[in-house]
């Protein structure tokens, strides 16, 4: 159920991850007050177009939002905060688990966001690629706390400054970021849409 429950928050936030790969979390968040920006324009249902499935953002403070999925009756809700922030000359997403999510360790996780009227695209940090820099390089503090099969479970501990730091060494390097995924605006009865793959 555990890995369940992961699996779909990744999908939720545009984070399709292959095989059994889990996202590595912080256990501090990637931003701090001052930093969060706001997005009106992230507000609404979503979809990626070979999806049935909706991911609802709503806001529910200043400078922050919420993802919830709306599943099939088969399938668990997720819930995830999100806050937007800019480093770089780009902006990114701290997506966090909500205490619903019952995870052994509740944590943040970093992805690269494009946002326009009508569809935003999402680059989440490559799992393998940070797993590598944190045992290879040891490039921020982090927890080995589990495992699964051959697969290490690990977190961040670093504080958010340092974070912020490798993330600013990192922002542009290819390699640290998966490949894009595109969520389109689900079309409201009586709304336009400025992109044909909206609906």
């Amino acid at each position: 159920m555990r890995k369940r429950m992961v699996t779909a928050a990744m999908v939720a936030a545009g984070t399709l991850l292959a095989g059994c790969q889990l996202m590595v979390p912080s256990l501090h968040p990637l931003y701090e007050e001052g930093d969060r920006i706001e997005a009106p324009g992230l507000v609404g249902d979503w979809r990626v177009d070979d999806s049935n499935e909706i991911v609802r953002i709503t806001e529910i403070g200043p400078k922050k939002y919420w993802l919830e999925t709306v599943p099939d009756e088969d399938e668990p809700k997720v819930k995830l905060d999100v806050v937007l922030m800019r480093m770089a000359g780009l902006t990114f997403a701290d997506f966090a688990y909500t205490d619903e999510s019952g995870l052994a360790i509740p944590g943040h996780f970093l992805a690269r966001i494009e946002l326009d009227s009508d569809r935003f695209r999402i680059a989440p940090m490559k799992t393998s690629w940070l797993k590598e820099m944190l045992t290879e390089h040891n490039a921020l503090p982090s927890l080995l706390y589990g495992y699964s099969g051959m697969e290490k479970y690990l977190a961040i501990l670093a504080p958010t400054k340092e974070l912020q730091y490798f993330l600013l060494r990192h922002a542009g390097d290819p390699e640290a970021f998966k490949e894009e995924t595109t969520f389109y605006r689900v079309k409201q009865r009586g709304a336009q849409c400025k992109h044909e793959t909206c609906y």
